[in-house]
């Protein structure tokens, strides 16, 4: 069973390869790389406390990085200084209307996030479409399916939870409002 998920594994990134060899350029670089990327390194905002004293604790930085002269329809695989995959996806410039205003924004709309622990296991992988929140994916040490949060597309609320144990799917939370549910179990 396990070689045949390997060999399924292997032949669906072979065909998608494939597939995005004919549409789009498929571009590999890596965050360390000053000619693909400026790195930035800026404070993050602490917000205000009404504690005394509270407020005068170092500031903390952040590190952001921006694309230099990314391009259009171009398929990113990007990695971080550790060589993990932390984004992938699609780089697109799309118009955008706003009270009689047309402008152009180029952002990755269509792509995978993926959040690693500092001993460099994956934890999650989050999927945008359009922009938006789609789902995201949680992962237990041995890589296995924890859960899965699937979001409204349009308002980012949480629509339905489904939650495994050991791999396999054990419970549905379906969100009726914001914090009401109800649960669907499945047989096994």
């Amino acid at each position: 069973m396990k070689i045949l998920n390997t060999f399924f594994t292997v032949f669906l990134s072979l065909v998608s390869s494939y597939c995005f060899a004919q549409n789009t350029d498929t571009l590999r670089v890596s965050q360390s790389d000053k000619n693909t990327f400026e790195k930035q390194i800026l404070p993050v905002r602490l917000h205000y406390s009404p504690i005394p004293f509270a407020n005068l604790r170092q500031p903390r930085f952040q590190t952001h990085y921006e694309l230099i002269n990314p391009k259009n329809g171009a398929y990113y695989f990007i990695y971080n200084d550790k060589k993990q995959l932390i984004q992938e996806g699609i780089y697109s410039i799309r118009q955008f209307t706003y009270q009689d205003k047309t402008k152009e924004h180029g952002a990755f709309y269509d792509s995978k996030y993926h959040y690693y622990k500092k001993n460099g296991k994956l934890t999650s992988i989050h999927y945008q479409q359009d922009g938006r929140s789609r789902k995201t994916e949680y992962f237990d040490k041995k890589k296995r399916l924890k859960k899965i949060v699937f979001f409204d597309k349009k308002s980012s609320d949480t629509e339905k939870i489904e939650i495994y144990k050991k791999g396999q799917l054990k419970e549905t939370r379906i969100y009726t409002s914001f914090d009401n549910y109800y649960k669907e179990k499945v047989n096994n």
